[in-house]
């Protein structure tokens, strides 16, 4: 299993398990594409419906012990990690002098109009 089918198949199974037994395919698209947004739409409907195929298939208890097993095991990967973003460095600054402007406020200077 892939790790992307992994990920559906997961919260597929939490999604059934809080939704009375049916998982809901929007439900598990969102999440796939929530964690991973570079993925196709088309690759996530397709992950998705191969998940919610499989864990509408199960009974309850089955759908039961696998969401205690993933919750108590491996978790939820509840948000997706987030990459950092800098400003770029400055190269030319140390060599050059940096002149900045900033628009005037209430807080600067007096005028009318």
């Amino acid at each position: 299993m892939q790790e992307l089918e992994k990920k559906a198949y997961k919260y597929a199974i939490k999604n059934a398990y809080l939704h009375n037994g049916k998982a809901d395919l929007g439900a598990v698209i969102g999440k796939i594409k929530a964690l991973e947004p570079d993925i196709e739409i088309k690759k996530a409907v397709e992950y998705a419906k191969h998940a919610i195929e499989m864990v509408n298939n199960m009974p309850f208890e089955e759908i039961k012990r696998e969401y205690e097993r993933f919750e108590h095991g491996e978790g939820f990967e509840l948000k997706p990690v987030q990459k950092e973003e800098h400003l770029p460095e400055l190269t030319w600054a140390e060599q050059q002098v940096v002149v900045t402007r900033f628009a005037p406020n209430p807080n600067g200077l007096m005028h009318l109009g």
